[in-house]
């Protein structure tokens, strides 16, 4: 009887009553809509468990895997395969690991309704050295991609003391240090079926191919370096990207993984990012660093890899919602795959995380696409969003070109009012809708000016906007700036004048004096008083005794010093992928201080003349206050100042 509760129910396996006996429930594993159920199994084997859990191990292991349903056959694997009855070695006792190993394992009973596949990864950092090309081969790894020659397998002994940081290191010092910096950043390790990845069909050899029909089952699981909890969970796994996912431009491919109850949790529940920041995700992403990484020839010696996610932390620095990210490394099926930016996807979900949103109210674009559900070759194409998306979007541009197009200063205050959804006075007005969060739009601006990204505004940007009389407008978010901080950028660059792709709206509004005094104020705020781009103009230069005089370098300099140490095990995956003698931390270091010196002490003033030139700025200084906010007492007294003769 059901009267007491369901027993356990488990994703994609219905529960019913039986068809050769009515009065009994039982689970069914095959749907037969409009029809009788098929057979049932009337109960479920308990999970397996293990005695030790995943991480990291010097010492060889004993792992003991359990069911506690009597009678229970346990299957396992250590390929990355899903362990069935045909697939798998049979568990007949505890087994010893020495060596990095994906341990997958199922238990299965007749008459009952199998496990599902648990995952454990066993990580021994030593032996992740030794994961040449022949040794990966060896794990049965194809030898090519469909029709693409592969990249499998750390650097020879004999450039590790280089890579290392020194040539003159002995070999034994060198795996060391590399060894300290595969614990330098948690770690994620992705199982799957080998064939799934890297086979005709797979993933990897099909990297140009997108939508579900290229999604594939996984486990994912987050190692941390210091032996606290991580997680797993099941997901979906496919290759992320736009133009790097040509093997042209790398065999380095990023990823997004999808959690989806056909996997098994809807959702990933895990503080990744701190105890501040959103902790539920439906997608995340795992960024290779296209272009400020070593995977394209074209950027020499100057990667970074941080250059994007610093200009997201500082557009949420600026008080706006921005992706969180974090490094991590990556594995495949044990095996190093190298250094990612694990970063949250601006889509329908931040949508809900961030402001509330009902997923399916939110209207996301991706550089002019709309995206979720209702973008094209989605798992679930919904034509109406899709189209409501576009409207709303268009209808946004078209009230931005009416500001331009009014013939009076007084028309155009009130055209700016209305597309935020208040009255000419700036108070709200409930019967007009709210399209554009236009100081949300200004800061973004900015630090898109600011880093001088020549990659946009044509492109790579996200946006979105809550599709509900309580919108408040169409927000956007850092994406893809790769191209900034002296990668393929001046610091005396100016790309504030483009009126393209996102930056349309800007152009239009840039007529409006209105707008213009507001852009103004947040220059002000940004650039001065120890804002995010505050540089004193007395002490430019950047000094990590006094971060206070250069806030965008201490925000870059607290960024480099995590992503740096973790970059000597990417080099020795990655750093000879276009180059005969691997790029190395040498190479990171020397772009390093060359941003430090030649962008971070010029930049914020040359923006400020930039936008003094296009009148989005005043000639004369701003007054000040003799103390910038916190407390005061009852004699204190507050002076406004400013130069002589202003």
């Amino acid at each position: 009887s059901i009267s007491d509760g369901y027993p356990e129910q488990r994703a994609n396996i219905t529960y019913g009553l039986a068809t050769a006996d009515p009065t009994v429930f039982g689970y069914f594993l095959t749907p037969t809509p409009g029809a009788a159920n098929g057979e049932s199994l009337l109960e479920m084997v308990a999970d397996t468990r293990f005695s030790v859990d995943r991480g990291f191990y010097t010492e060889p292991i004993e792992v003991q895997i359990t069911t506690p349903t009597e009678g229970a056959k346990i299957r396992y694997t250590t390929d990355g395969s899903d362990p069935t009855l045909g697939n798998g070695t049979d568990y007949s006792g505890p087994l010893t690991i020495s060596n990095t190993t994906t341990l997958r394992a199922a238990a299965f009973k007749d008459g009952y309704v199998s496990t599902n596949t648990d995952t454990h990864s066993y990580f021994f950092l030593s032996d992740v050295l030794s994961q040449s090309r022949q040794a990966t081969l060896d794990a049965g790894f194809p030898a090519r991609w469909r029709n693409q020659s592969t990249d499998y397998g750390i650097d020879e002994d004999s450039q590790l003391p280089r890579i290392a940081g020194d040539s003159d290191m002995s070999l034994e010092d060198a795996k060391a240090t590399i060894v300290e910096s595969l614990q330098a950043v948690p770690s994620i390790s992705v199982v799957m079926n080998i064939d799934d990845m890297f086979g005709d069909r797979g993933i990897y050899s099909n990297p140009d191919r997108t939508g579900v029909d290229w999604e594939k089952a996984s486990s994912i699981e987050l190692l941390q370096p210091d032996g606290t909890d991580g997680f797993q969970i099941d997901a979906g796994i496919r290759v992320q990207g736009g133009a790097f996912r040509s093997f042209g431009l790398t065999r380095k491919k990023s990823f997004r993984l999808m959690f989806k109850s056909k996997y098994g949790d809807a959702q990933l529940n895990y503080p990744l990012f701190g105890a501040e920041a959103n902790s539920s995700f439906d997608t995340l992403i795992m960024r290779m660093e296209s272009n400020d990484g070593w995977q394209w020839s074209g950027a020499g010696g100057q990667p970074q890899y941080a250059r994007d996610q610093y200009l997201r932390n500082v557009q949420k620095a600026m008080g706006q919602p921005a992706s969180e990210g974090s490094s991590v490394h990556v594995y495949i099926n044990g095996f190093y795959w190298g250094l990612y930016n694990l970063v949250e996807r601006p889509d329908q979900s931040m949508g809900a995380a961030y402001f509330g949103a009902d997923k399916y109210d939110w209207d996301g674009i991706n550089s002019g696409t709309p995206i979720n559900e209702g973008a094209p070759r989605a798992d679930n194409e919904d034509r109406f969003r899709r189209n409501r998306t576009r409207n709303a979007w268009s209808t946004m541009f078209r009230m931005a070109r009416d500001v331009d197009d009014a013939n009076t200063e007084e028309e155009r205050t009130a055209l700016l009012m209305k597309i935020q959804g208040l009255n000419p006075d700036g108070s709200n007005n409930p019967e007009y809708e709210d399209w554009l969060d236009l100081e949300n739009m200004i800061d973004y601006l900015i630090v898109n000016y600011y880093g001088h990204n020549s990659d946009w505004p044509f492109k790579n940007y996200y946006v979105g906007r809550e599709n509900t009389p309580d919108s408040t407008g169409f927000k956007f978010f850092m994406w893809d700036a790769e191209w900034s901080l002296l990668l393929r950028s001046s610091v005396t660059g100016n790309n504030v004048t483009s009126n393209q792709g996102v930056a349309g709206p800007f152009g239009e509004l840039r007529a409006s004096k209105e707008f213009r005094v507001l852009f103004g104020d947040h220059v002000q705020k940004h650039f001065h008083n120890g804002g995010v781009f505050y540089v004193d103009p007395n002490n430019s230069e950047w000094d990590p005794d006094h971060p206070e005089r250069n806030v965008p370098a201490s925000m870059y300099a607290e960024l480099a010093d995590r992503v740096y140490p973790a970059l000597i095990a990417e080099s020795a995956r990655w750093g000879d992928q276009h180059s005969g003698r691997p790029r190395t931390i040498d190479d990171w270091q020397r772009e390093y201080d060359r941003i430090m010196t030649s962008w971070f002490p010029r930049r914020s003033r040359e923006m400020i003349r930039i936008y003094q030139r296009l009148d989005l700025f005043p000639e004369l200084e701003t007054a000040v206050f003799n103390q910038r906010g916190g407390a005061i007492t009852k004699d204190s007294n507050i002076e406004l100042s400013a130069p002589a003769g202003q």
